[in-house]
């Protein structure tokens, strides 16, 4: 009596048919966790937030505002943040006037402040994609981020 002469038989654990809701429990459980994951990182505030208040826009347009958010994510309390902002292309004829020059005072751990960004397309610009690289400095880490302004005829 062997377990390969067909002597030995072993009980069925499972019972027959639960195979398919057994697969349907993992999926199940699989798409809980992946979720649970994906709002936990969701809700995680992002060092850099941008917007904008309009886009696309026109190309005789002027004066629409782009949002940058900083959030304080380094942990420690920031005595001077340095954000910047400018057209990826140096010649796409895009005026930045960035508020107080960039620069924010201290923040607290966690902490979230807003700066505002002025644009102004100049006359002759083209229609099209347009990217705007945005940069913030806290306590020594650098963030970077980016997004796309379109221009309309």
């Amino acid at each position: 009596m062997g377990i390969y002469d067909g002597q030995m038989v072993f009980p069925q654990v499972i019972p027959a048919g639960s195979g398919r809701l057994l697969v349907l429990m993992a999926a199940v459980l699989v798409l809980l966790v992946a979720g649970y994951g994906l709002l936990s990182w969701l809700s995680t505030p992002q060092p850099l937030q941008l917007e904008f208040e309009k886009n696309p826009v026109r190309a005789n347009e002027s004066n629409f505002l782009m949002k940058i958010t900083v959030s304080n994510t380094t942990g420690t309390n920031a005595s001077s943040v340095l954000v910047s902002a400018q057209p990826r292309t140096p010649n796409a004829k895009l005026v930045l006037a960035i508020e107080k020059s960039g620069r924010i005072g201290g923040m607290a751990a966690g902490e979230s402040r807003q700066v505002n960004v002025l644009i102004n397309p100049v006359e002759g610009i083209l229609p099209g994609s347009y990217w705007i690289d945005v940069q913030a400095s806290l306590n020594g880490e650098f963030f970077s981020k980016s997004i796309e302004l379109r221009i309309e005829p």
